[in-house]
């Protein structure tokens, strides 16, 4: 298996494991509550629901490489220059 599939295969799988748990949780709300409408309030919801998710995602990708035994871990970028 190349390292590209690799990478996808491990994808495929951490995003599946995200969406059958952790995501259930993160991403909950009540039936009353609604998205705002503001721009600049939406715009920061979007921010916190993307920075719940990709850290499930990183979480999830370093339990199945650590099952796997690779040695390999994963990490966000904070910045790039």
């Amino acid at each position: 298996m190349n390292n590209a599939a690799l990478v996808q295969s491990l994808l495929d799988r951490a995003v599946a494991q995200v969406n059958r748990g952790i995501s259930k949780t993160l991403t909950a709300r009540r039936s009353v509550e609604m998205p705002p409408l503001n721009l600049r309030h939406l715009t920061d919801t979007r921010t916190r629901v993307s920075t719940l998710l990709e850290y499930s995602l990183a979480y999830e990708m370093n339990h199945l490489l650590a099952d796997e035994g690779k040695g390999h871990s994963v990490s966000a970028v904070l910045w790039k220059t």
